[in-house]
């Protein structure tokens, strides 16, 4: 599989860098037929001598394969808006976020006003919906009426610089735009929600839970972002903390939560592993809780890379085999890229790749130099190892996208860690024990002072001197 994922990734990269929708999807979709005719034209022969023209045109077949993956998803996402002001017909399609001044909404634009009247667009865009004693009652699912003037964002970036037109494109968001009061009005609609945006109101539903407990300021930021990926309320000089010390991937959802859940659910089901029939049956119910859990956090793709090891690892499990190896990361790559081309761009994506690449490889070579017999010294380095490992093999993402390289990540990354299982864990204990007056105050303050802790502690190793 990771010999399959090598030109899938590089027709997606091509494709991206080269072409951005100007090259007609004909052409790419020509190049698969090909490829095609010419691995049956192979089989058929069934020639030992050729075995590397089959394996060629494999790679052919699938470098054209991820091209024209990427060239479809640029034609969803590229729309000509009309250059003035305009009449739209759209449908809010995620939680509405609170900002300053603005609600700002995910919407799906169903119709635009043209001299034909309203032709259907079915585009999505970010809107910013000034405040008002009306737009306070957005959710999620209703229609709208609007009038504004919709930007296709623009890709002149200085180098070096972040490129947000095509962090957008990507996002597959064709336009901003922004509206005033007056000028929008519920259409009396609302659409069913889906899968996702039931999620995305659990998760709210849970944000207000951690309030109401008297979760605030730093520490309910911090909390939300490692629980459910909800990263509004993280300050820019509390996010700097976490970067310069190293550990800014535990404030957003990656491999490392999703193993936790997974090592507690693991635990949990263990009688379970009696039979092999119950081992398969633990194997849905994790699957299915760790779904579950991905849709609730929005299905970003460092999680979506996690949950689908985790599921061929429990499956593995399930079946005798081995849990976690190359193959499996490939496999989780591949299928992915085949749903959604543009994760391969996502920082996320990369750095949670490179991160397990680098451990499935360099740790084995760093824990073999010193054989621990005492479980917290095994403990401790084992934590060194991993960190060590992980930071080698992003160094080159961490450098080239923020410009610095964390000096006290070895640190950082030994007080992280125990911090951050206790949270999670008293998360899910806070939830647990809310029925239980006394036990879950008491787990509540627990909670609040170990995320007192953690943030001061980076805040400590953020001072150090370089």
């Amino acid at each position: 599989m990771f010999r399959l994922t090598i030109p899938l990734v590089a027709g997606i990269f091509v494709s991206d860098h080269f072409f951005q929708g100007a090259l007609p999807v004909l052409v790419f979709g020509m190049g698969i037929l090909g490829c095609l005719i010419g691995l049956i034209v192979l089989v058929k022969w069934q020639g030992y001598l050729s075995r590397w023209l089959f394996g060629g045109m494999v790679f052919m077949f699938l470098f054209c394969v991820g091209a024209l993956l990427l060239q479809q998803k640029w034609q969803r996402v590229d729309y000509e808006w009309s250059s003035g002001k305009n009449m739209y017909q759209g449908v809010i399609v995620d939680v509405p976020q609170e900002k300053a001044k603005t609600y700002l909404c995910k919407l799906r634009i169903d119709k635009e006003m043209s001299e034909r009247g309203m032709v259907p667009v079915n585009r999505m865009i970010l809107v910013y919906i000034m405040k008002d004693s009306l737009s306070v009652n957005l959710r999620c699912g209703d229609h709208l009426n609007f009038y504004t003037r919709i930007s296709t964002p623009e890709r002149e970036v200085i180098p070096g610089e972040f490129d947000y037109a095509a962090y957008l494109f990507r996002q597959q968001i064709s336009g901003t735009a922004v509206i005033f009061p007056g000028y929008w009005q519920w259409t009396g609609k609302k659409s069913a929600l889906t899968w996702k945006q039931r999620a995305g109101v659990w998760r709210e539903k849970i944000l207000d839970s951690y309030r109401k407990w008297g979760f605030s300021g730093d520490e309910f930021a911090v909390l939300s972002a490692l629980t459910v990926g909800y990263k509004e309320e993280l300050s820019e000089d509390l996010r700097e903390t976490y970067q310069v010390a190293g550990v800014s991937h535990i404030l957003a959802l990656s491999g490392m939560h999703i193993a936790v859940l997974w090592g507690l659910l693991c635990w949990i089901l263990r009688p379970l592993d009696r039979s092999c029939l119950l081992r398969w049956v633990k194997c849905g119910i994790i699957v299915l809780l760790l779904w579950t859990f991905a849709f609730l956090v929005g299905l970003p793709p460092s999680v979506i890379r996690a949950v689908v090891m985790c599921m061929l690892m429990t499956a593995a499990r399930a079946a005798g085999e081995r849990t976690l190896s190359l193959n499996t990361l490939s496999v989780a790559a591949f299928f992915m890229l085949l749903y959604n081309p543009f994760y391969l761009f996502d920082t996320g994506f990369q750095l949670s790749f490179l991160a397990v690449l680098s451990i499935l490889f360099i740790y084995p070579v760093i824990s073999r130099y010193w054989r621990v017999r005492h479980p917290v010294p095994r403990y401790i380095w084992g934590i060194v190892a991993v960190s060590l490992a992980a930071q080698l093999g992003t160094a080159p993402v961490v450098i080239y996208k923020f410009a610095y390289f964390p000096v006290y990540f070895l640190p950082a990354n030994l007080i992280v860690a125990p911090l951050v299982l206790v949270i999670i864990y008293g998360s899910v204990a806070s939830f647990v024990l809310s029925p239980f007056t006394v036990l879950h105050i008491w787990v509540v303050k627990g909670l609040n002072g170990v995320l007192w802790l953690l943030n001061n502690s980076m805040q400590w190793v953020g001072d150090l001197p370089i």
